[in-house]
């Protein structure tokens, strides 16, 4: 009996064990960090995570582990931070983009912000009629349909110049009620066409109220789930830059209402994670 007893030990702790080993498996954030990423996002992407998720670990990642490490055996969630779209697009063309569409189709969390959100739809159609035009397909095409923009004022890479504060409306039936507005930072960001047409895709956010240009939307891909978003509301106006000339405004209209757009960064981040 004493032997039988022992055994029976031995199975449970071998299966916690096991339970705390796939947990523990499953606590890591990837933010990509490769060519195109602006650093001032990933400064932001990262420390945004850190409040929210605490018990995570935070790893950066470049083309190349995303490419040859399985990664993915340990990803609670990918995030594309904001930057330039067409560097994406050399890095991970092919194998890497391969990778994270079968991580997020088996069950993954994915969030795009910016130019992560342009990259992450099957058109992107940037600056059109301007030096700054950048038009073409992606492979990821998470959002089956057209990323277009900017929508709020014209972008300057070498410069806050386009930098806005941007007054959301809540859209969704979870979350937050209907028609909630939050203040976020904006610079270039692009809004996402025709999301009516495609099942896969809801609206979570619109840049105005008639509801008619979707700011974030919810992608359903296989049993994973993708957050996409032009505007940055995981921006903290205590980290900008308080002494640029072009933010000093922006950063006044964020910071009136700094913790409802806290609340949004929370929903947000956490949403993928409680729906998968």
């Amino acid at each position: 009996m004493r032997i039988k007893f022992f055994n029976v030990l031995v199975i449970i702790f071998s299966f916690s064990a096991c339970q705390k080993t796939n947990i523990s498996q499953k606590k890591a954030v990837f933010i990509y960090n490769g060519p195109g990423v602006s650093q001032e996002s990933l400064k932001q992407t990262a420390a945004a995570v850190r409040k929210v998720l605490p018990n995570y670990l935070i790893q950066y990642i470049g083309p190349l582990r995303v490419i040859n490490d399985s990664w993915e055996e340990s990803a609670a969630f990918f995030i594309l931070p904001g930057g330039a779209d067409i560097p994406y697009t050399k890095e991970l063309n092919g194998l890497g983009n391969q990778k994270i569409k079968s991580y997020v189709a088996n069950g993954g969390a994915f969030l795009g912000i910016c130019a992560g959100s342009y990259y992450a739809g099957a058109v992107v159609d940037f600056a059109k009629n301007t030096p700054l035009e950048v038009q073409g397909e992606r492979e990821l095409a998470f959002f089956p349909g057209i990323v277009k923009g900017p929508i709020l004022a014209q972008y300057d890479y070498l410069s806050q110049k386009g930098a806005r504060a941007a007054q959301l409306t809540w859209g969704a039936s979870k979350g937050f009620e209907e028609g909630e507005q939050f203040t976020v930072f904006y610079n270039g960001g692009g809004y996402f066409e025709e999301v009516a047409k495609f099942s896969n895709t809801s609206v979570l956010a619109y840049y105005d109220e008639e509801k008619k240009f979707p700011a974030i939307i919810e992608c359903r891909i296989g049993r994973g789930i993708v957050i996409l978003s032009g505007v940055h509301f995981e921006y903290d106006p205590i980290l900008l830059d308080s002494n640029d000339e072009y933010l000093k405004t922006v950063i006044s209209l964020i910071s009136e209402d700094d913790r409802h757009r806290e609340l949004l960064l929370k929903h947000l981040v956490e949403r993928p994670m409680l729906s998968t």
